[in-house]
């Protein structure tokens, strides 16, 4: 079982579907680290021998033996110098579907990540204040009442809803300046600089196990042609539809009709609607975590113009 998690962590067409699994690409950054360790003392060490070997060559220069002992030492310090070079140029002639070499630098991200935001894989039924990445979906709805069907009405989400609603809100605070938001970059295949709300909620979709399944994996905020697609129902802002909890809400901050951002509907009245979003600014008691930088964050949105459409996913109802 363990091989074939290595197998297909090693053998995937891109960063998130590789190293997604913290515990795994943490592996492979330790054995990166050994690696570099290994670079800086053996040669040290074989150079330390050769000099050795030529001080008793000066004294006793009869000893032709200590000649061959010196080039050796010069030759396998020369080597082990080189072998992450060697391993780099041999990883660049795998075809492109083995992506080792994506994964090795994911997995040094990862690293950096588990080490700013003391990632732990714990469930929401958890007490304890962690900062949370969980590994197993079915943990989300632990200890949550909800009922069934599929949207639920304005303010009581179904079953599906709140699952993926749950995994939004457990990564509240995460953030751009202790890098929070990494593992949805990486996910999707971002770099740390890019916009990520859409990353944040695909994130959140596979997470729930709902990605390309009932939400598509989206970088950017097209609407509502990949949501259509996989049978979600439509809804405009300028339409009388009331948002429901788990509907993903399309934003156009200049009311000219682009697509600029998007967030997870938590509820909603005749004014408002509340969400969760990523790669926003703090709001309320959430400010003081994200610590003036992007962040996940909870948010009060006014039903304005700036509220392009929504998307109703088909949550399972059970």
């Amino acid at each position: 079982m363990i091989f074939m998690r290595y197998l297909q962590l090693l053998s995937c067409s891109d960063v998130g579907s590789c190293c997604s699994d913290f515990a795994l690409a943490s592996t492979l950054d330790l054995a990166r680290r050994i690696i570099n360790l290994i670079q800086m003392i053996v040669p040290i060490v074989l150079l330390c021998a050769a000099t050795y070997q030529l001080i008793r060559m000066v004294i006793n220069p009869d000893d032709k033996k200590n000649t061959k002992r010196i080039i050796n030492k010069i030759i396998a310090a020369t080597v082990v110098f080189f072998i992450p070079m060697i391993f780099d140029i041999s990883i660049g002639v795998f075809p492109e579907d083995f992506s080792l070499s994506s994964c090795w630098e994911a997995a040094q991200t990862a690293r950096e990540i588990s080490k700013a935001t003391k990632v732990q894989y714990v469930s929401l039924s958890s007490n304890k204040n962690y900062s949370k990445i969980i590994g197993n979906a079915d943990d989300y709805e632990k200890g949550v009442e909800k009922e069934s069907g599929t949207s639920g009405s304005a303010n009581t989400a179904g079953v599906g809803a709140q699952k993926m609603i749950n995994v939004a809100l457990s990564q509240v605070g995460n953030n751009e300046g202790n890098g929070g938001h990494l593992p949805y970059t990486n996910y999707s295949g971002l770099s740390s600089s890019d916009p990520w709300c859409a990353a944040f909620v695909t994130w959140c979709a596979a997470q729930a196990g709902y990605v390309n399944t009932i939400i598509p994996s989206f970088t950017a905020c097209f609407f509502p042609e990949p949501f259509a697609n996989l049978g979600a129902e439509i809804h405009y802002g300028s339409s009388s539809y009331n948002p429901k909890p788990g509907d993903l809400v399309i934003f156009d901050w200049n009311c000219d009709g682009s697509r600029d951002h998007v967030g997870i509907v938590l509820s909603s009245d005749s004014d408002n609607i509340y969400t969760v979003e990523g790669n926003t600014s703090g709001e309320g008691e959430d400010a003081s975590k994200c610590g003036g930088n992007a962040c996940v964050s909870r948010k009060t949105r006014k039903r304005t113009c700036e509220i392009h459409g929504y998307a109703t996913p088909k949550y399972p109802t059970s």
